[in-house]
């Protein structure tokens, strides 16, 4: 039987990559679902300000809520929607590195 320490590097690796690239998917389907949201409650308060029943901004809460979704949506180290894209590149570095390291040594 093998203990943790005895099971290959290049096992371990890509059994690291695999585990990043599917939270990268529930990070992204999540993100999916917040913007849904969010869209819909600024639709919501463009449609109250037009209609006049707003004379007002909205309340403080709903605007700093909305602006922490808004920070929260992109992921460490990079901004913006393609930021999964650097993580997919930085598992395949790491995946060729990884297997270069085991051909070399």
């Amino acid at each position: 039987m093998y203990t943790v320490f005895e099971i290959p590097l290049m096992i371990m690796t890509f059994l690291s990559i695999l585990f990043g690239i599917i939270l990268l998917f529930k990070f992204n389907s999540l993100r999916d679902k917040g913007m849904i949201l969010y869209e819909e409650i600024t639709d919501e308060i463009d449609w109250s300000r037009k209609r006049k029943e707003f004379m007002h901004k909205p309340p403080l809460e709903l605007r700093i809520i909305i602006k922490e979704f808004l920070k929260s949506t992109d992921l460490p180290f990079t901004s913006g929607k393609n930021g999964q894209a650097f993580y997919i590149v930085l598992f395949m570095v790491i995946a060729i590195s990884t297997i270069l390291i085991k051909i070399l040594v």
